[in-house]
């Protein structure tokens, strides 16, 4: 039976690990976007002023999301 019971517990530790991981990836993929955002607004403004802020946040941010 203990064998059964360490086979659960790894399971549980192996399920556990992937969620982690997963909200890790999440959070990567948010700051990523956010920082796509940030810099194409930035850009955008510089070229454009704040339309070009806008456009440039949106292509930024889509740029962030795809990759």
């Amino acid at each position: 039976m203990q064998g059964l019971e360490t086979s659960a517990n790894l399971e549980s530790q192996r399920n556990a690990m992937n969620e982690q991981m997963k909200e890790q990836a999440r959070m990567q993929k948010k700051q990523s976007i956010g920082s796509g955002l940030g810099t194409g607004a930035a850009l955008g403004f510089a070229v454009g002023g704040p339309i070009g802020a806008g456009i440039g946040a949106v292509a930024g941010g889509l740029f962030g999301s795809l990759f």
